[in-house]
């Protein structure tokens, strides 16, 4: 009984080994290669023309009124004084001036620097930036 079986066994093994190496037999043919290198080539080209990447900043101020230029820009100062490695842009969307900080490529890495500064800005949080700076990697 145990020489059937591994018999069987063997036999089975064998078959699966057939199998196998019936799958690496065969040919890989490229059709319309030429339309693949113009899609290569556009997307190279969109990139060129783009003046950043979409991701995120922090949004730690906001002004309307006489002095709001000169307030951001003390905002965006005091900012810089303590988070000198993080870059600070003033955004004017009319009537508001803005103080956004950051470079964010993810949502999470956005979230968890608003977690550290939101002791010293309660009322910052999260924007949405089409076209930001390239991150340092």
């Amino acid at each position: 009984m145990k020489i059937k079986t591994t018999i069987l066994c063997a036999g089975i093994l064998l078959l699966m080994n057939y199998a196998l190496l019936a799958q690496n037999q065969g040919n890989i043919e490229l059709v319309n290669a030429t339309s693949a290198n113009s899609l290569v080539q556009k997307h190279i080209s969109i990139n060129k023309e783009m003046n950043g990447i979409p991701g995120y900043r922090i949004q730690i101020f906001s002004d309307s009124g006489n002095n709001s230029r000169k307030n951001a820009m003390r905002s965006k100062a005091k900012f810089k004084m303590k988070n000198s490695d993080i870059k600070a842009y003033v955004v004017f969307e009319a009537p508001n001036y803005k103080v956004e900080v950051g470079n964010f490529v993810s949502r999470l890495q956005a979230e968890r620097y608003l977690h550290q500064i939101k002791e010293f800005y309660p009322a910052a949080f999260i924007v949405l930036e089409p076209q930001m700076d390239i991150p340092d990697l």
